[in-house]
Order: structure tokens, then C-alpha cells, then sequence
């Protein structure tokens, strides 16, 4: 508990160049973790399916998601201004998206759908927009054809475009005078 707690209030005073590399060094130990994952899948029980749902579904989450953290915080040391309720919201998605990860079907959306749609829609780099795109397609074929999901499919989407919208709204209203 308490090195839990040095670890969140060392990274709530961190600069931003500190947290980004701290993201790299998660998003690298978690795609280490999924491949792990993978060969103890294959191995123990010979399941591909497994093994597939850990590189090719969830293994891909351990780059986006520190990456659009990255992004936010680049962002935001460059304008310091991003409203607040901005924050709270990206907040909100990000941990939608990871409990419906860890929770499971409890929750009735896609949590990739919400989180790619809406860091899609919501950041400006080229680069992280591509990958996020490449794995909105990636998500609608294992969504859609694999597991004939189109439920969570299509409330994660719009999910995380009424978020997008709401984030466009919330910087407009911060914007006028």
C-alpha cells in the first residue's frame, strides 16, 4: 500500500516528459505480459482462440492507450488551457474502456469501440489517428465476423461518439468569450 501510494503521488508530481516514458515502460511490461499470456495459453490448454484474443485483440491496447496518454499530455503542456471537464471525460472513457475489458460483458459496449472511437475522433496526431483507425477495423472484424457481436459493436461506437461529441461541445463552450 504504501510503495502504491509513493508511485501515485511521484507520478502526479512528474513532469511531463517523466510520465510519458513511464507510459513507454507500461505499454512495453503490458505487450510482454499478453505475450505471456499467449504462450501460457497455447501451451497450457492449446487454445488458439485464447492465445489470439491476447496478441491480436488486447496485446494492441498496450500501445494505443499510452500512446493517447502521451498525446494528451504533449498537448496539454503545449496549451495548458484544456478545460477540465475535457480531463474528466477522457478519464471516464479511458476507465469505461478498461472495466468493460476487466469486467466483461456485465457491461453491454465494447470498451475498444468506445476508447478507439472517441481518442480517434478527440487527438490530433496523424500518427496515433492511423493506428487508431487500423484498429477500429481490426476491433469491427473481431467484433463482427469472428464473434457476431454486433451489439457491444455498435453501443461502444456510439458510446464513444457521443463522448467525442461531448468533448468537441465542452472545448467550443471554453473557447467563446
Amino acid at each position: 500500500m504504501l510503495v502504491r501510494t509513493a508511485l501515485t503521488l511521484r507520478l502526479i508530481s512528474a513532469r511531463p516528459d517523466e510520465v510519458a516514458r513511464w507510459l513507454t515502460w507500461a505499454s512495453g511490461a503490458g505487450l510482454v505480459l499478453c505475450g505471456f499470456g499467449a504462450t501460457y495459453a497455447l501451451a497450457a490448454w492449446g487454445s488458439w482462440p485464447a492465445a489470439r484474443f491476447l496478441l491480436a485483440y488486447a496485446a494492441p491496447m498496450c500501445v494505443a492507450v499510452p500512446w493517447w496518454a502521451c498525446e494528451r499530455l504533449r498537448v496539454s503542456a503545449q496549451a495548458p488551457g484544456i478545460a477540465p471537464s475535457r480531463v474528466l471525460l477522457d478519464v471516464i472513457v479511458l476507465v469505461l474502456a478498461i472495466a468493460r475489458f476487466g469486467i466483461g460483458e456485465t457491461l453491454p459496449f465494447s470498451g475498444h469501440m468506445l476508447f478507439l472511437s472517441y481518442s480517434f475522433l478527440t487527438t490530433s496526431a496523424r500518427g496515433y489517428r492511423l493506428m487508431a483507425l487500423v484498429l477500429l477495423i481490426e476491433t469491427s472484424i473481431f467484433k463482427l465476423l469472428v464473434w457476431h457481436d454486433a451489439r457491444s459493436w455498435a453501443l461502444g461506437l456510439a458510446l464513444g461518439l457521443v463522448a467525442a461529441v461531448a468533448a468537441a461541445a465542452g472545448q467550443r463552450q471554453r473557447a467563446a468569450p
